[in-house]
């Protein structure tokens, strides 16, 4: 879905504007209580915030992400910062696992703001994330932005996901790989596709994954089309998802022609913890 031209953010209104400054203030005891209880004030759910310069969100109290978002104004914010870097040299970026759009919008902002704009192509499954992106998106004024309602895989197919608790509403997973107790949302007839058929040609070039254990399936997608993504972010994190054998990843990004290291620029070793849990492949020049 292609949003109109590029415009300024429409800010959030005043009290949430003000809540929000109150929420990043500094702490004392009866803060949390307070915010809880500003919530049952009509309108106040969800609460919007402009969480970096020309980007406004809707943020639910209580989902750790957003959580991070609304107090801290970031989260995995090594990340972001090989992220922002990154984006300096990018003609466009494609989201996998796009969430509600913390990498998405930001990539929109910034690349609307050059002489020669870039694009965003974000790619998230569950049909309530997708919405509320591009719901994100509008009030950001952000249009140089594509939202696909759909998973990247290595093949086409038609399945069933649900996300975790609703303290955790990006994980989601296919509905047979996880013990489905407490579960958010259930999402029916999800559509699953290779990437190469959907994308322009040429338009992959920064990319980042978090599918929660099904990269190397997004991978061999990515690597099967025409180009390969100059620079991926990607979610390792083999301690909470089954990867097949543990160096499954590393070695296809490898055998792709790719330098592994972590967000802060530290050569991979499968010894080492990443920080964030997020691995930084760059394609090396033949």
């Amino acid at each position: 879905m292609t949003l109109p031209p590029t415009a300024p953010a429409v800010p959030p209104p005043w009290i949430h504007r003000l809540l929000y400054r109150y929420a990043r203030s500094g702490e004392h005891p009866s803060k949390r209580r307070l915010l809880v209880a500003a919530r049952k004030i009509p309108g106040m759910s969800p609460l919007w915030a402009e969480v970096y310069p020309g980007v406004v969100m809707s943020l639910d109290y209580g989902d750790w992400i957003h959580d991070a978002l609304y107090f801290h104004g970031e989260y995995e914010s090594a990340t972001l910062n090989r992220f922002d870097q990154l984006l300096q040299k990018a003609r466009n970026f494609t989201d996998i696992g796009a969430h509600h759009g913390m990498f998405s919008l930001r990539a929109a902002r910034q690349l609307a703001e050059r002489k020669s704009p870039g694009r965003v192509y974000s790619f998230e499954p569950m049909p309530t994330n997708a919405a509320r992106l591009i719901n994100n998106a509008r009030h950001s004024g952000l249009t140089n932005i594509d939202v696909f309602n759909m998973a990247v895989t290595d093949e086409s197919a038609v399945v069933t996901m649900v996300t975790g608790s609703t303290a955790n509403s990006g994980n989601t997973q296919v509905s047979n790989d996880v013990v489905e107790n407490g579960l958010g949302v259930r999402a029916n007839g999800v559509e699953f596709s290779t990437i190469q058929p959907i994308l322009p040609e040429g338009a992959l070039d920064v990319v980042k994954i978090d599918v929660e254990g099904l990269e190397a399936r997004v991978l061999k997608s990515l690597f099967d089309a025409q180009s390969k993504p100059r620079e991926i972010l990607l979610e390792y994190f083999p301690d909470a998802f089954d990867y097949g054998q543990r160096d499954t990843i590393p070695k296809m990004l490898q055998q792709a022609g790719y330098k592994l290291q972590d967000v802060c620029g530290h050569d991979f070793s499968p010894d080492i913890p990443l920080t964030d849990n997020n691995l930084w492949a760059s394609l090396q020049e033949s």
